[in-house]
């Protein structure tokens, strides 16, 4: 399933990438996925973009690094997503592996989930989890729930 693009005027500014990776991932696969995200979110910019968030074991992943810093998203914090709390996200897609290893059906979306939250409150998906073609690397976008409705 393609997420529908987001109109190019609905340009929420408090957004946070979730991250999924694989211990093997390239800053290359990150590349990929963001270029994707843009293409059906025009609204996400690194300007937009308040958190990156992982799992703690991922957070100082050298591709993670160097993606953040060619991309422009050096700024955005990054936050380390504590594994117990990503089953209680409802995620929009499932991948086997992730149920099986941490009760939730994407690393990627629950991670954004929880870091859009984290102020307080709910947060929605604007950008269900892509997955990078080599599957090494996922990224999903969440937004705190007082902006949802801008993207369909």
């Amino acid at each position: 399933m393609t997420p529908a693009p987001c109109p190019p005027d609905a340009a929420p500014t408090r957004l946070a990438l979730g991250i999924g990776l694989r211990a093997g991932a390239q800053a290359a696969a990150l590349h990929a996925l963001w270029q994707q995200a843009q293409a059906l979110l025009p609204a996400l910019t690194p300007a937009a973009v308040q958190a990156v968030a992982a799992l703690p074991h991922r957070v100082a992943h050298p591709a993670l690094a160097q993606w953040l810093a060619e991309c422009g998203l050096g700024r955005a914090h990054t936050v380390a997503v504590p594994p117990q709390m990503l089953a209680a996200q409802p995620t929009h897609t499932a991948s086997p592996q992730s149920l099986a290893r941490y009760g939730c059906g994407s690393v990627a979306e629950a991670c954004a989930l929880w870091a859009a939250a984290s102020a307080g409150g709910h947060a929605s998906l604007l950008l269900p989890r892509l997955v990078a073609a080599c599957g090494s690397a996922t990224l999903a976008v969440a937004t705190p729930s007082s902006l949802q409705g801008l993207c369909p």
